[in-house]
Parts: C-alpha cells; sequence; structure tokens
C-alpha cells in the first residue's frame, strides 16, 4: 500500500506541475492541486517526510511558473507566496503525522488480536489447547500428511469433571511426561486428547500404555484410547471415533466404564470393544 501511494503521488506531482508551466495564470489557482500529492506522500510516509513533500511541492510551484513565464522573485517572495509555502509544509507534516499514528494504533489492534486468538484456542482451567485449538492442531497434522496417533484419555473418578486444581494436575503430569513434539489439549469435561508422531499400531499402544502408566504412578488414574493415521481413518471425525470405541473398551477391560445416557447404548457392543481393546 505504501508504494502504490508513494507512486501516486509521482504521478500527480507530475501531473500538477505540468499543468502549472501550460496553464496557470493569475487568479487560476492550479498550484493547490499539489495538495493532492503531498496527502498521498504523506499518508505513505510520516511527519517528516510528508513535510518535506510540501517542500517539494513549493519548489516545483514556483519552478512552473517560472518555466510559464508568470512568476518571478516578486511572486514567490509575497505574502501569498509566503502563505503557499507554509500551507504545504503544514499540510504535509500534519497528514503525515496521524498517519503514523494510525499506523502505530492499527499494528497494536492486530498484536491485540492476534493474543485474543491465541487465548480463544486455550482452555481456561488448565492453559493448554481447548477443543478448537486442538481441532486445528488435527487439522495441520492431516494437511502434513505424515502418519500420527490421537490418544484420547478420560478420568474414572466421579465428580471429576468439575474439579478444577485435579484437571490441572492431570494437565500438568500429562505435559510433563510428552515428547517435544506431541501436542495436548482438553476436549472436553475430564477427557483429554494427544498428538503424536507414530509409525504404527505397535508404537501406539505403547505410547497408550506409557500415559497410563505414567499417571497411576502419580496417583491420577485415566485409561486411553488410540487411533492411527491414515490407518484408523483419514479425517478428524473418523478419528476421534475410532479412538472413543477404543478409550471404552479400555475402560471396560479396566472396569472403569460407567455408562452414561450418552453412551448406555454402547452395552450392547461391549464384547465387542473388549474385543478391540486387546486387538
Amino acid at each position: 500500500m505504501p508504494e502504490r501511494l508513494l507512486v501516486a503521488s509521482a504521478v500527480g506531482y507530475a501531473l500538477v506541475f505540468g499543468a502549472v508551466v501550460l496553464f496557470d495564470e493569475p487568479g487560476r489557482a492550479i498550484g493547490h492541486g499539489f495538495y493532492l500529492p503531498v496527502i498521498l506522500a504523506a499518508l505513505a510516509t510520516g511527519p517528516f517526510w510528508g513535510a518535506a513533500g510540501g517542500l517539494l511541492a513549493v519548489g516545483l510551484f514556483w519552478f512552473g511558473l517560472y518555466l510559464g513565464g508568470n512568476g518571478g522573485w516578486s511572486h514567490m517572495l509575497s505574502i501569498g507566496g509566503g502563505v503557499r509555502f507554509f500551507s504545504f509544509v503544514l499540510v504535509g507534516a500534519t497528514v503525515g503525522y496521524f498517519a503514523r499514528r494510525a499506523r502505530r494504533m492499527m499494528g497494536d489492534s492486530l498484536h491485540v488480536l492476534d493474543e485474543l486468538l491465541a487465548l480463544a484456542a486455550r482452555d481456561l482451567e488448565t492453559g493448554i489447547s481447548s477443543a478448537d485449538g486442538f481441532e486445528s492442531a488435527v487439522n495441520r497434522r492431516l494437511y502434513g500428511q505424515r502418519s500420527f496417533v490421537l490418544l484420547v484419555g478420560d478420568r474414572p473418578e466421579p465428580g471429576a469433571d468439575g474439579d478444577d486444581a485435579a484437571l490441572r494436575a492431570v494437565a500438568a503430569r500429562l505435559h510433563s511426561v510428552l515428547d517435544p513434539d506431541d501436542e495436548l489439549g482438553r476436549i472436553g469435561g475430564s477427557r483429554f486428547a494427544v498428538l503424536r508422531p507414530c509409525r504404527n499400531g505397535a508404537e501406539a499402544r505403547a505410547a497408550s500404555a506409557r500415559l497410563e502408566r505414567a499417571l497411576d504412578d502419580a496417583g491420577c488414574r485415566m485409561s486411553f484410547g488410540c487411533a492411527m493415521y491414515p490407518g484408523d481413518g483419514s479425517d478428524l471425525l473418523s478419528l476421534y471415533h475410532v479412538a472413543g470405541e477404543r478409550l471404552y473398551a479400555r475402560m471396560s477391560v479396566r472396569g472403569e466404564w460407567r455408562p452414561t445416557a450418552t453412551s448406555a447404548g454402547l452395552v450392547e457392543d461391549l464384547e465387542r470393544l473388549r474385543n478391540v481393546s486387546t486387538a
């Protein structure tokens, strides 16, 4: 944008200068056309170069009058000449000053917006990625076309959903045992999810078991279900579905599954889920 304004300003200077040389006479005030390129130059730069643009306009105006045979030292040193000099310079400096202030305010606003967007992707209770932020992380992995595992974990303790201190403790413990390339998020209630690079199902199951052991050692029991990309699904919904089924299977094997109104329909599939978990 500043480059375009400068180009437009240069064209404006040239056009108005040509008009002054060819057509200006006392009373026509063609020289006022220099205000436009001065303003454009000031918008693109700042107060200093805006004032310099005003000086350039004054010089071009007087030189154009001289070439057109309509100017002389008496005209340049008149009261009208002095008013024109200060007007061009003052307009350039003033417009440039407020243009610079506006750019700084816009930059600050964009910085604040970036911070708000980053906060929107964070879970308020734990400080890790929220469900929306974690969804964006999954989509980035899908776009990268490299295999990874989605681990979905849940806590069996009653009332775990509302215990903010316990949730923060779980998040901190999970974060401490993850690798730098792993991504952690809270996707609802007491349910957490982890993304990590993985080559096959054996690695995925080993990662799931390691997380369970690490949390058990810390006195915070949690079960995990896993889903491999691309073997178990090629999109976010299919991966969540497979990981959720295996999570319920794992919890049923460990005697932790307490069906809710939402998950009660899975009772009929209990035997199949156990087979999935032990496969």
